[in-house]
């Protein structure tokens, strides 16, 4: 069973690279970080951010870029979506205090819906 399950991860890992589609776990060197982000304030390792675009949270310098795009932009990490890491993305602390009834820690790969009560 671990060995299917590595072998179709190598081949997912192999059609995304494909697809010009890098991803980076704890890339605060990474040199597309440091060139787009520069040390913002907030990311810092074991924090995390939530994206407003796929409603999923996901730990602070995990991102995607896509090397044949001629645009130099940061995504969220999840493989089908394509929310801006700046744009698209809030520190979970402020979505928490925004939303008591969510988690003090996200699981990665859960879906948030932020529901405002009126």
């Amino acid at each position: 069973m671990k060995r299917g399950t590595s072998r179709i991860q190598r081949r997912k890992a192999r059609r995304e690279k494909e697809k010009g589609w890098r991803f980076v776990e704890s890339g605060f060197n990474h040199h597309m970080y440091q060139q787009i982000k520069g040390g913002s304030e907030g990311d810092e390792p074991g924090k995390w951010k939530h994206c407003e675009h796929c409603w999923r949270a996901y730990p602070t310098g995990s991102f995607k870029y896509n090397v044949t795009d001629a645009y130099e932009m940061l995504f969220c990490p999840y493989p089908d979506c394509e929310g801006d890491y700046v744009i698209d993305s809030q520190p979970w602390e402020s979505v928490k205090a925004s939303f008591s009834d969510l988690p003090e820690k996200p699981e990665r790969g859960i879906v948030y819906m932020l529901a405002w009560e009126e």
